[in-house]
């Protein structure tokens, strides 16, 4: 049978602490992990709004974009009663 083993007030204090660091070293790396998320996608949109603005800023694209819009580009745009709007290039068929 298992016999209950009594541990010392040092083994005690020594297995609270590294409970401490454990618990520590998950919340650092937990913050960390956030952190560098936020970062990358902070500079996936730099670069994503860069490309856009370069690309937007080409003589070809403000010169198709002077024109009309073809009509099948035209859109109807209704909302319903919770606030969700819906675009269809046929008004009739948006349904609420």
């Amino acid at each position: 049978m298992w016999s209950r083993v009594r541990l010392t007030l040092a083994r005690q204090l020594l297995a609270l602490q590294l409970g401490i660091v454990l618990v520590v070293l998950a919340a650092v790396a937990a913050v960390s992990l956030a952190q560098s998320r936020l970062s990358f996608e902070r500079d996936a949109n730099r670069r994503v709004l860069s490309v856009s603005e370069t690309v937007a800023a080409t003589p070809v694209v403000r010169r198709g974009s002077a024109g009309s819009m073809p009509a099948s580009l035209h859109a109807s745009t209704k909302a319903n009663s919770a606030g969700a709007k819906r675009s269809h290039s046929r008004p009739d068929s948006i349904r609420a």
